[in-house]
């Protein structure tokens, strides 16, 4: 089930991305870090972090992947993988529809793996605030989790929210000095 469900989708959007004409606007963003310690003890911690989106018209693709592994004397202490895919429809000023796929490979948190695919409707709140933006989405899917012990799927209630403000030098300045009297 989760397979057709996560083959449609993706079928789906690279139908709508071969019949448009206009080209893509990409941008991405990638964080490496990495700490290497020896002497008393031997750590390594390795961190990273990329994502990748693609905007045409009322489409917004993006792809993210967020991975650390840590090791102390040579013996594996964290490894997590965390991807995700989603498509954002834009059908009017204030509403969207974002279809989202996700997959965790955390190999410390019982399960050998979690993925789940959803669908939520969302709504823009703040569209004429100058500097701020807030959101919403909410939506249904079907997750899918995989155990030494069992496979399982359940269906899952997603609700997100998303702020996002502009402190300008002025604004800053009263924060720092405890005032509580923002103009506006």
């Amino acid at each position: 089930m989760l397979r057709k469900l996560s083959l449609s989708a993706l079928v789906l959007l690279f139908c709508q991305a071969v019949t448009a004409q206009d080209p893509y606007k990409f941008s991405s963003q990638l964080e490496l870090g990495a700490i290497f310690t020896s002497g008393n003890t031997e750590d390594e911690n390795v961190k990273f972090k990329g994502s990748v989106s693609a905007l045409k018209g009322n489409w917004e693709h993006n792809l993210s992947m967020d991975g650390f592994r840590s090791s102390k004397q040579k013996e594996l202490a964290a490894q997590r993988l965390y991807t995700v895919a989603s498509s954002t429809y834009t059908f009017s000023e204030d509403n969207f529809i974002l279809s989202r796929a996700a997959h965790e490979d955390d190999r410390f948190s019982g399960f050998d793996s979690q993925s789940d695919i959803s669908v939520s409707y969302g709504q823009l709140l703040l569209r004429n605030r100058v500097g701020m933006s807030l959101n919403y989405t909410v939506g249904a899917g079907v997750r899918n989790s995989r155990s030494p012990e069992e496979n399982f799927s359940e269906g899952i209630v997603r609700l997100a929210t998303n702020y996002s403000g502009d402190i300008s030098d002025f604004e800053f300045c009263f924060m720092q000095h405890g005032q509580r009297n923002f103009p506006t």
